[in-house]
């Protein structure tokens, strides 16, 4: 049977909120070094070291909203796994934990081109836009640079 909830991450991309399932979520970390890598995409910020292993660096903001993410006090990378791969995600904030109630879930109309949306869901009055990190990845693999 499946999970009547999802519990996620909300998180700020720019000026909107985002969901990301806590499943794939293996830490949430402030921004130490990042060592840029040569030749890679502009949403590939380089590489940080957490835990004693290489995590490659992506810029949601950039990605998703093409404009790069200005580090703060308050910047976090999501390190998330994905099989045996893992990656961190750089984000704005990453604030809240919260149990998201799949009824509540609006898939409407999502456009067929952005196949990582899972739906909308309202979180404390906003609207919040839950990603499939599983597919997100693979969309970026596959449009690495996106229009």
């Amino acid at each position: 049977m499946e999970s009547q909830t999802l519990e996620a991450i909300i998180c700020r991309i720019g000026s909107e909120k985002y969901a990301i399932s806590a499943q794939q979520i293996k830490s949430i970390v402030p921004v130490t070094k990042i060592t840029p890598v040569l030749k890679m995409p502009t949403y590939v910020l380089g590489v940080m070291k957490y835990e004693n292993k290489l995590h490659t660096i992506i810029d949601l903001r950039h990605y998703l909203v093409g404009s790069h993410t200005t580090v703060k006090p308050t910047t976090r990378i999501i390190i998330i796994g994905l099989g045996d791969k893992t990656y961190g995600l750089m984000v704005e904030e990453a604030y809240d934990f919260t149990s998201i109630p799949i009824k509540n879930m609006d898939e409407g109309d999502l456009p067929e081109e952005r196949p990582y949306i899972q739906g909308f869901v309202t979180y404390k009055e906003e609207l919040v836009c839950v990603l499939k990190i599983r597919e997100l990845m693979e969309y970026i693999a596959q449009h690495p640079e996106n229009e």
